[in-house]
Parts: C-alpha cells; sequence; structure tokens
C-alpha cells in the first residue's frame, strides 16, 4: 500500500512504458504533462513510472521511477492521481514487458520457464517488480492509501478477448473502478463493451494526435539536437520522404525496400531519411534501417541519435512518412504529411488508423510493394489532410479535457 503524506502537492503520477527506446512511449507522458499544465497550472507535481529507473532525457524523455516505488511504500498525498497513459496496455503481461527490457534470460529464469511453465513465470516476474500488481499498466484506487483517483487516457487493448481469462477479469475489474476510461481503437472498444457492457468508456484519439498544437513548427526549432541541426542543414530546403520500418516487418525483404526506394528517389526527386522510431528490442529499427542504408550505398541520411523532438521534426518537414510506426504516421497526420501505412489492417496498426482515418488519407501497403502507393500519396491535396486532422485533434482535445475534469 501507498502511505498518503498529507503535506505534500497533489501528485500527477503517469505510468507507461517510458523506460524502452521507442518515440511513442517516449512521447506520450510528455504529451499528457504540458496539457495537464496547461490546463491545472501549478496544481499538480509530475512523476513518471515505468517498469524500471530509467533516464531517457538525452532523447527527450522524462526519468522514470520504477513500478515497485509506486507500488510499495512511496506517498501519495491526498487529492493525487494515476493516469495510464496510451499505448496498448491492456494486454500486456509480465513476462511481455520483461522481454523488452532483458531479452536474454538467465539460467534461472529459462529454468523457471520451461519445466515450471508460464504461469509460475509470470508470477515469478510479478513479485520481481510490483507484487501487488497483476499487470503492468492496470491499476485501480485500492493500490493507494490516501485518496487517489485511477484513469486511463486513450489506452490500446487489440487482441483482449483472445487474452486467457485472469487478464480479461483483472482489466475490467480494474477499468470498472477508474474515474476515467478512454480506448484509442474500435477493437478494444468492442472488446470492452462485449464482456462488460455496464464499463463506461470513450473512444478517442491518441494523445499524441495534439502534437502538432502543442509544438507548432516554430516551437520545435530550439529544442533539435546537435545531430539533427546538422541534418536540417544538410538537407536545407530539398524535399525527401522518411521511410521506418521495425527489423521483424522488414528483414526478409531488405533487397525489395532499397530497390523501391530507389524507384522512389528517381521518379520523385527525393531526398531519403531512414528514420528510426523504434530502437527498443523487438522494434531494432536501426537494424534493419541500417541494412537498408548500406543497400543504398549510403546515399539516404541514418541519424544514430534522434530524439521525440527530432522525430516530430524529420516527419513534419518532409514531403512524406512511409513505416510501421503508429506513432510515426500520427506524428504524420499531426503536420499534415501523406503517410504509407506498411502493415496488415489486423494489428494495431491498422485498427487504429481505420477508426480515424478515411482509407485514402492514409493507405496501406504490404511490404515491399510501396512505391505506387506513396505516388499517390504525394499527390493528396493538404487542405484534405487538413480537414481531417483538424476533426480527429477536436476529438482528442476534448477527451484530454474531460480526462482533466475528471481529476480536479
Amino acid at each position: 500500500m501507498i502511505q498518503a503524506d498529507r503535506q505534500s502537492q497533489p501528485v500527477a503520477a503517469f505510468l507507461g512504458a517510458f523506460d524502452r527506446m521507442n518515440y511513442g512511449d517516449i512521447l506520450l507522458p510528455i504529451v499528457l504533462e504540458r496539457s495537464f499544465e496547461r490546463q491545472l497550472p501549478g496544481k499538480f507535481e509530475f512523476r513518471f513510472y515505468g517498469t524500471i529507473k530509467s533516464d531517457l532525457r538525452a532523447f527527450g524523455g522524462r526519468p522514470t521511477r520504477a513500478i515497485r516505488d509506486l507500488a510499495n511504500d512511496r506517498k501519495l498525498p491526498p487529492g493525487s492521481i494515476a493516469v495510464v497513459v496510451g499505448g496498448e496496455v491492456l494486454t500486456q503481461t509480465w513476462a511481455a514487458i520483461h522481454s523488452f527490457l532483458r531479452p536474454r534470460r538467465t539460467l534461472f529464469e529459462r529454468f523457471i520457464r520451461r519445466r515450471l511453465g508460464k504461469p509460475v513465470f509470470e508470477r515469478f516476474l510479478r513479485q520481481r517488480y510490483a507484487p501487488s500488481l497483476r499487470q503492468p499498466f492496470v491499476v485501480e484506487p485500492r493500490c493507494f492509501s490516501a485518496p487517489v483517483s485511477v484513469a486511463y487516457s486513450s489506452v490500446g487493448g487489440v487482441g483482449l478477448q483472445k487474452c486467457p481469462p485472469w487478464l480479461q477479469l483483472n482489466v475490467h475489474k480494474c477499468l470498472r473502478s477508474a474515474a476515467f476510461v478512454s480506448v484509442r481503437d474500435k477493437s478494444t472498444e468492442k472488446a470492452l463493451h462485449d464482456s462488460t457492457a455496464s464499463l463506461k468508456c470513450t473512444l478517442a484519439p491518441d494523445a499524441a494526435t495534439l502534437i502538432g498544437t502543442l509544438w507548432p513548427m516554430p516551437a520545435l526549432e530550439p529544442l533539435l539536437s546537435e545531430e539533427a541541426k546538422q541534418l536540417k542543414s544538410h538537407l536545407g530546403g530539398l524535399k525527401y520522404a522518411c521511410f521506418q520500418c521495425s527489423l521483424h516487418h522488414g528483414s526478409a525483404h531488405v533487397g525489395a525496400i532499397v530497390q523501391q526506394l530507389k524507384t522512389l528517389k528517381a521518379l520523385h526527386g527525393l531526398e531519403l531519411v531512414l528514420l528510426p522510431i523504434g530502437r527498443a528490442y523487438r522494434h531494432d529499427d536501426q537494424v534493419l534501417l541500417q541494412a537498408v542504408q548500406e543497400g543504398l550505398n549510403g546515399s539516404a541520411i541514418l541519424p544514430t541519435q534522434n530524439s521525440i523532438y527530432d522525430t516530430m521534426y524529420l516527419i513534419a518537414n518532409s514531403s512524406l512518412f512511409i513505416g510501421t510506426s503508429l506513432h510515426g504516421h500520427i506524428t504524420a497526420m499531426a503536420y499534415r504529411v501523406p503517410s504509407i501505412a506498411l502493415s496488415s489492417v489486423s494489428d494495431k496498426l491498422g485498427n487504429y488508423l481505420s477508426t480515424w482515418y478515411p482509407n485514402d488519407s492514409c493507405p496501406f501497403a504490404e511490404l515491399p510493394a510501396f512505391q505506387q502507393p506513396a505516388a499517390a500519396a504525394l499527390k493528396l491535396d493538404r487542405g484534405y489532410l487538413n480537414r481531417i486532422a483538424e476533426g480527429v485533434e477536436e476529438r482528442s482535445g476534448s477527451n484530454m479535457s474531460q480526462l482533466v475534469r475528471s481529476c480536479e
């Protein structure tokens, strides 16, 4: 239980996967922090909790406290709030999160997993990280000794109905006790409503939709890293396309990707920026893009240390974004840049985009054939993109206001 310190300023405790090198995971808590501060200036002390203690400030992130600190004896004063911040949090288990942070299991971990089975391994990891939480990012008010509100901000749970019964029950129990719940795609909304008709949740876009209003173009330039400033100078007024792809999606198609990018560059006169958005384990964009750069004989730009602000800026100033990253596409739309989604419609990317964007505003292309859809996307009317983006931003802003009001 968390012991309350009644003399302290209320805390806004943001909980999520902010401790790994993934653009969206690092970006979301900063969007929430800025939105809360704009609507309730000076009310809260902001704290950030990941699975482990981390410090990604070099990449624009916030230092995180370990989730154990939140779940054990740390003090949260009355009036504090705990906000679960976006992402595919509802379906996560301790084993899944552990695999992102510790890709190589120890001999002891392998023994438990193989000899004693998945349920025992899950309990073992839960004891290590936060014994009072059945799932990493699913909490309820009774975790706290002081009156603490819990809210969920535009969370995802694609595939929830396929998860083990214990996990579904835990999600439903915790969400029913929350002061506010919003989900970011129709698939998650349907899964929750089908299993728990009494659960009240709002369908709302991902909070990152608001970055274009929170960080307009002039506000981004002072935040750029030295590497990004050099890239900006190198590109000058040249038009370019941003290409991103995870290792999982692209490893079997490196040669074809190289040929498609060569064609794109030749036909449309575009420079190429290979943009690693997810560097965390099981994303490994940088590994795939390094291979692509070698195939292009070094003719494409590959940033090595891009911060979240560098990523925003590079996408915002591009003529086209092509990639597998959900938050890459959200960023493109926030700055009215056409994009091509390299993924099937069955995953989180497809579910999100089909919920909020017309097909022609962000078409899908299966790897490796993306050159033709890219040619069509380059012809899209920016006024059309602007109307779509404004509608989504209005829904997202309304959701943020409801979230903040629920925490007053």
